[in-house]
């Protein structure tokens, strides 16, 4: 998947980010703010799928 709009992506990363924390202390309060450790896990899981969903497969160069 490649975005063409930069503001699209931007979006799509945020939501992948904030979504689940976000979710969770609306739904359960100040008990569900998860730890740094959390936060940084959730951070690079979201880094990583985001990462992964825009990759652009290399090109054969043989042809």
């Amino acid at each position: 998947m490649a975005f063409d709009d930069a503001v699209e992506a931007a979006t799509v990363f945020n939501w992948l980010v904030m979504g689940r924390p976000l979710n969770e202390v609306m739904l359960l309060g100040d008990d569900a703010i998860p730890d740094a450790s959390s936060q940084r896990r959730h951070a690079e899981l979201s880094v990583r799928v985001f990462l992964a969903s825009v990759a652009v497969p290399p090109t054969d160069a043989g042809g």
